[in-house]
């Protein structure tokens, strides 16, 4: 899990923005509302500062070198270390530009910086060696949002020295070197134990591999109006945070029955594969669904009564252990009571499997999560999502999004926000697309981000209690989109526990369904 504090804000919905977003949100601030530049930089210089100063208190060490660039980000540097010389602590200051390149409020911050006696440097490399061995620790201020395509040098050497120190880094608003917008690491970056992200949370924080470079994050409240959210910028990324997870639980009620809670048909399992139906089944039950029809190949419904007593099951006509055409018969004969379907774990590959799902992705009338075996299923005519009746949610891994469009799985962890965007755009459906960073889509162009997992969870079976909990949300009324959503942010605490109590390597993904009472707990709590 990524460890996200806040500075001065209460925050109920996360934002995520982009550079280009986080560069209007400036701009609407200063021409719209007035707000001078020099401000905003002066307020983020002082959340920094402020986690500097813990970072003192608690260390005891208090020489700080600050490593700056030209643009804003070496603004904000060096209103750092114009607060801290103010309090007494130990500043050098490197700049890694020519004076005459700064200009605008960062001029302005380093003219002050230069009148109150602080040690200002021009970046030379054995200067810079010096620097860094005194120091106890360094504020990266070198690079911003602004930065696009591999790092040039210096700024290069600059990273790769402050990563040799092994001196402990807070990084200012994003690691220098790190892009804002994708997570990818261009060239070098900087190895941070803090970042100090500003205003929002710049999406890039949140995926690739950026966690291994961001170390904790903190989001500072730099009192940028909130009007500017609400009403002036349409922000469409998201981070759930434990707030907004409590207020898109359904809700329970006193006075209420089985049949409040919703029905979920589960078409999963064959032969060999009928775990994927009881992990599916249970984490459904274990998430609050009042009853859970397993549909199921006749020679399995035996195996799954026996270790699923609680199921509803529902036995279809099978080929060799697998569903084909013709089971479609028995799950329509009771279809009408279903309030949401998961469809396709532990299916099976086979052609009888594909034509078997095609059909009855257009004759059911209510919400569908498809996964695994159902995807497959449908790899060759994708259109066939436009054709259902309700949006659907698909739950693919990677290699399944490639299946699905032919987009190198490569390229699409390089690019899973927009991927999923897409797809959810073109075909009207909900894109849950699994990674450690898992994005949801929708075709509105609205996604969020999931910051809860582990490596726990990278085991068989945790995509079948994924679909059961996301169905089972579904079926007690959820929103499409917020069931998935909320689906992961469970699925994803269910893994922190498992790897907490199993380790990550001895979790099974039994495990997470009977934790996901826990994983709820801790968001009603």
């Amino acid at each position: 899990m990524l460890k996200v504090s806040l500075l001065r804000r209460e925050v109920f919905d996360l934002k995520v923005t982009t550079g280009a977003e986080m560069r209007n949100i400036d701009k609407t601030a200063i021409e719209k509302y007035g707000i001078p530049g020099i401000v905003l930089m002066e307020n983020a210089g002082r959340c920094v500062f402020d986690v500097c100063e813990n970072y003192i208190s608690k260390s005891g060490k208090s020489n700080v070198l600050i490593v700056a660039g030209k643009g804003n980000n070496g603004g904000d540097g060096f209103v750092v270390a114009r607060l801290l010389k103010n309090k007494g602590y130990s500043v050098s200051l490197i700049v890694v530009s020519e004076k005459s390149d700064i200009k605008g409020d960062a001029l302005t911050n380093i003219e002050i910086a230069e009148k109150i006696g602080i040690d200002i440097k021009t970046y030379k490399p054995e200067i810079f060696e010096k620097e860094i061995f005194k120091c106890d620790f360094i504020v990266d201020a070198l690079l911003g949002t602004g930065l696009k395509g591999e790092v040039r040098e210096p700024y290069k050497t600059v990273i790769e020295s402050i990563n040799k120190s092994e001196k402990y880094v807070i990084s200012v608003d994003i690691p220098s070197g790190l892009d804002s917008d994708t997570g990818e690491i261009l060239g070098s970056c900087v190895v941070a134990d803090e970042t100090v992200t500003l205003a929002l949370p710049k999406r890039g924080l949140y995926l690739e591999n950026s966690f291994l470079y961001t170390g904790k994050l903190t989001v500072a409240d730099i009192s940028m109006p909130s009007i500017i959210y609400e009403n002036d910028m349409d922000i469409k990324g998201n981070v759930l945070t434990k707030e907004e997870a409590f207020e898109i639980m359904p809700k329970r009620i006193k006075r209420s029955n089985k049949g409040t809670y919703g029905r979920l048909f589960v078409v999963a399992g064959s032969k060999g594969m009928t775990g994927a139906s009881y992990l599916c089944c249970k984490s459904a039950y274990r998430t609050g669904c009042g009853v859970v029809h397993s549909c199921i190949v006749n020679s399995a419904v035996s195996v799954m009564q026996s270790i699923l007593p609680e199921a509803v099951y529902i036995p279809l006509e099978d080929m060799g252990g697998f569903v084909y055409k013709d089971s479609i018969d028995d799950v329509e004969h009771e279809m009408y009571k279903a309030s949401a379907f998961v469809i396709g774990p532990g299916l099976g590959g086979r052609k009888q499997v594909s034509e078997f799902v095609k059909q009855i992705l257009v004759d059911i009338d209510v919400t569908a999560v498809i996964d695994a075996d159902g995807l497959n299923a449908i790899a060759d005519d994708t259109d066939i999502l436009k054709k259902m009746k309700k949006m659907p949610i698909i739950t693919p891994h990677p290699k399944e999004m490639e299946r699905l469009t032919g987009i190198p799985v490569k390229d699409i962890l390089n690019n899973t926000v927009d991927v999923a965007l897409d797809f959810a755009k073109t075909h009207n459906c909900v894109v849950l697309l699994k990674d450690s960073r898992t994005v949801i889509a929708n075709p509105k162009g609205e996604f969020y981000i999931n910051t809860r997992g582990s490596s726990a969870l990278a085991k068989g079976g945790s995509g079948d209690v994924l679909s059961g909990i996301i169905g089972s949300l579904v079926s007690q009324g959820c929103d499409t989109f917020e069931s998935a959503v909320l689906g992961a942010y469970i699925h994803g605490i269910t893994g922190e526990i498992a790897g907490e109590r199993f380790t990550n390597y001895g979790s099974l993904s039994g495990d997470f369904a009977d934790i996901i009472p826990e994983a709820l707990k801790s968001i009603l709590e």
